[in-house]
């Protein structure tokens, strides 16, 4: 689920089985998945390695900047590089 596919062209995509595959500032690996519906907006990032999760419920429609929030309150719970 957290590996990059692959077009028929053979170009790798930053999309796993569901996931967005993604890396933050300091080049380490995120996961994350978002969604919403009418009135809500979510963004649920994993950072593997660490077993850091961080979710985000919002009352919100189209909310900007959610998938980064997520990664930056989940960083601060990762060890310093």
């Amino acid at each position: 689920m957290y590996e990059a596919g692959a077009l028929t062209d053979g170009r790798r995509t930053d999309y796993g089985f569901g996931w967005r595959l993604l890396r933050d500032e300091h080049n380490r690996r995120w996961v994350a998945h978002s969604g919403g519906a009418v009135g809500g907006a979510t963004c649920l990032s994993h950072h593997p390695e660490h077993g850091v999760a961080v979710a985000l419920l919002t009352n919100a429609e189209d909310v900007k900047g959610l998938e980064a929030l997520a990664m930056r309150l989940g960083a601060m719970l990762l060890p310093p590089d």
